[in-house]
């Protein structure tokens, strides 16, 4: 998983190393500065980068080394870890009946999905709907709706990856988006079968009222006979 581990002193000279250094001094480098922050510390996460070496995608995570007398920080430990592991849950065609799980970052480009490049930067339809329904995902943290994109109307899924608070600024959504007639099929059949429930009851009801007014018929049907039959013998005599 750690494809390298550099640490370095509070000037960003390098003390240590799992490799051969590039540099000798990381004191110029972005993330560096923004791991070490001053003597501050906090842990910074790159982009995505792709290690021609190991043929894998990876990011490097600096750590701030503190001192455990002042709390102050000297020096940074950077590792670069490789998460092509991860991106590749993301890149299947579906996950089960027709859903598609993608890892988008907080402005919109997926990061990784089914036949998606990391380095693309492809904005996600979902997470346009999402954002422009919700205004920040991230605030919401976790939920769903329904959203018109250019394959119709999906439903969508949305949560941040469970992370410790500390990484936060790795800025990354899981979103599962399925079709609407897919993701309510099974709701579907069951009310198609609620409806033919209730016609079948309608039918045996009616026909009840039918066999019921037949049989209120048959047992009234000699009284008319007996008064026909009475008014018949009063006229003869």
């Amino acid at each position: 998983r750690l494809l390298r581990v550099v640490a370095t002193d509070a000037n960003g000279t390098v003390v240590a190393a799992t490799h051969k250094p590039a540099v000798a001094s990381y004191a110029q480098n972005e993330l560096w500065q923004a791991a070490f922050n001053k003597g501050q510390g906090v842990i910074k996460i790159s982009d995505i980068l792709f290690d021609e070496l190991t043929k894998s995608y990876y990011v490097t995570i600096g750590v701030p080394v503190s001192d455990p007398a002042s709390n102050a920080s000297i020096g940074v430990l950077a590792a670069a870890v490789n998460i092509s592991g991860l991106l590749s849950r993301f890149q299947q065609n579906q996950i089960a009946n027709g859903a598609r799980a993608m890892l988008v970052s907080d402005n919109g480009a997926i990061v990784s999905g089914p036949n998606a490049d990391v380095f693309a930067r492809v904005q996600s339809q979902e997470f346009a709907a999402i954002h422009d329904s919700l205004g920040s995902p991230q605030g919401s943290q976790n939920g769903w709706l329904t959203a018109d994109v250019s394959a119709g109307r999906h439903l969508v899924g949305y949560a941040p990856p469970s992370l410790p608070t500390h990484y936060a600024p790795l800025g990354w959504l899981v979103i599962v988006s399925q079709e609407e007639r897919q993701a309510t099929a099974p709701t579907r059949q069951l009310a198609q079968f609620a409806l033919l429930m209730v016609i079948l009851g309608f039918f045996m009801v009616m026909l009840l009222c039918v066999y019921y007014y037949l049989h209120h018929a048959q047992r009234f049907a000699h009284l008319g006979e007996e008064k026909f039959s009475g008014e018949h013998n009063y006229g003869s005599t």
